[in-house]
């Protein structure tokens, strides 16, 4: 299932959640500078959406299953 659009959002923390890296690709985040996704199921795919992302400043990726693919 996908993220709605949420036009306001500047900051999200997904850490330990099961959401996969598609769930990212439906974007409507145009405020987000802040995206905590450590230790989730954040993928290669939600990578590539993120950079995406035009105001993200910080995005946590710790122990998630991604290489350079994304990028």
């Amino acid at each position: 299932r996908e993220l709605g659009a949420l036009p306001a959002l500047e900051a999200l923390s997904l850490e330990g959640a099961l959401a996969p890296g598609e769930a990212f690709a439906a974007g409507g985040w145009p405020k987000l500078r802040d995206l905590d996704a450590s230790n989730s199921g954040f993928t290669d795919a939600g990578l590539s959406a993120a950079c995406g992302l035009p105001s993200l400043e910080l995005l946590r990726v710790d122990s998630c299953p991604i290489t350079d693919v994304g990028l």
